[in-house]
């Protein structure tokens, strides 16, 4: 079977740098022209929409492709399922974002702006085709139609800034953003495929990725849960200037861990190929395996210590004068990289071998120690105190699951082969060249 992992990781790569490129610089004259306080209101109320929207983000997206695999001659019925799955689940979060506006749970601007948030959720009903993309390797398409979306979001955005107008437009452009981005793909997939989905068939097969993967729905609401947490404690403070300050460091931290989230999405496909259906093949590539893990781990290494030491600069090439209380955040925020990368690779490992009860398990040692975490450090240190849970989190759920949950402990095994095994191959090829 050939191996695509390397083509898709170029892909990949090439899009979050993309999305970088075309981001950094919108980004950098929206904080300038908000502020830490209105960034903050819009990072709020995006991070209460996203947990209304559990049900459509990419929880269920390894297990759907896990399951393309094990079963293509039903790709119709599961793609299917997936799409009546997330286009209820989208319906739902429409509704309930309109129940908060409607009973005035949090202030007028706040429920319209979780409202427009919640609205860009429809278009991720058509993530199935996303999907299909991962589970046939063909992440290049993907690519185009992603960064035709990102493009047109950027350049309305910039537009906006340059006409002062209010913040619900900057929200508004996440619709925008989204929809261009479903759009692109139907028309690459009715183009490239002639793919039917009938929808009879996918009432049942719906129930089947329910029935099945509802440890991964609820393991992807408790990451988002805690992930939010910090920022929502904040936001309910009503420190919105803090926490602009905390997701402006945040947003440094997505750009730099591009490469493991690429990595999980590039290799996954292919070793779920290889585990289900060629078992001798498997065993042959887990040293390749592992050699690439360890080579990625390390660019997470250096990537943590290029963002500690450059922190000062990066914060205000990117977001000015008005975001120096940044700095200190992302220099605590940085070292959450390596676990970061730890952390997709033990989702993606999990999800292979079937342990999704283990993943959840997991999953609810991580919300517990953040939730305390996160209530006695902000109480005290107010961002500070966020940037801490968040870290401490990171590491020590790890070591504490990897003790108690049997299954994760493959997972550590794997990360730590790849270590040894990237050093020993940078070893045999330096000897080679001194040998030469």
């Amino acid at each position: 079977m050939k191996n695509p992992t390397l083509s898709n990781f170029t892909y990949l790569i090439l899009d979050k740098l993309g999305k970088f490129l075309l981001t950094a610089g919108t980004v950098a004259l929206m904080a300038r022209y908000l502020g830490p306080e209105l960034i903050g209101k819009l990072n709020y109320t995006s991070a209460y929409a996203g947990l209304l929207g559990f049900f459509v983000v990419q929880g269920l997206d390894q297990f759907v492709v896990r399951e393309l695999l094990r079963s293509p001659n039903k790709k119709s019925e599961i793609l299917a399922g997936s799409f009546l799955i997330k286009a209820g689940g989208s319906l739902l979060i429409l509704l309930l974002s309109l129940l908060i506006w409607a009973f005035s749970i949090f202030s007028a601007e706040l429920s319209f702006l979780i409202f427009l948030f919640s609205f860009a959720f429809i278009a991720n009903s058509f993530d199935f085709i996303d999907i299909w993309f991962q589970s046939q390797s063909l992440n290049k398409l993907s690519l185009i139609s992603r960064q035709s979306g990102v493009l047109i979001s950027c350049l309305f955005r910039v537009g906006m800034v340059f006409a002062h107008m209010p913040i619900w437009v900057f929200a508004f452009a996440q619709i925008l953003e989204s929809f261009c981005y479903a759009a692109i793909q139907i028309y690459i997939f009715r183009k490239r495929f002639s793919l039917e989905l009938p929808l009879r068939q996918s009432f049942d097969s719906a129930s089947q990725i329910l029935k099945k993967g509802w440890p991964l729905i609820a393991s992807s609401f408790l990451v988002l849960f805690y992930s939010s947490f910090g920022q929502l404690l904040l936001g309910n403070r009503e420190k919105f200037a803090d926490l602009g300050l905390f997701a402006s460091s945040n947003r440094v931290l997505e750009y730099v861990s591009i490469f493991p989230m690429a990595l999980s999405t590039a290799i996954f496909p292919w070793l779920a190929k290889s585990y289900l259906n060629y078992a001798e093949e498997f065993s042959a590539a887990r040293k390749e395996i592992e050699i690439f893990l360890g080579a990625v781990n390390c660019l997470a290494w250096i990537g943590t210590l290029a963002v500690f030491f450059l922190s000062k600069p990066i914060i205000a090439l990117l977001f000015g004068a008005k975001f120096s209380g940044s700095v200190p955040l992302l220099q605590i925020l940085c070292w959450s990289i390596p676990p970061i990368f730890f952390s997709v690779i033990r989702h993606a490992w999990l999800t292979i071998h079937g342990r999704l009860e283990a993943a959840l398990r997991f999953e609810c040692i991580v919300t517990v120690l953040n939730l305390v975490l996160n209530t006695i450090l902000i109480t005290k240190f107010s961002a500070n105190g966020a940037a801490f849970a968040s870290l401490i989190t990171a590491y020590a759920a790890n070591i504490v699951a990897g003790i108690f949950i049997l299954p994760i402990r493959d997972s550590i095994y794997l990360y730590v082969r790849g270590l040894r095994a990237f050093a020993l191959f940078g070893t045999d090829r330096i000897l080679r060249q001194v040998r030469r």
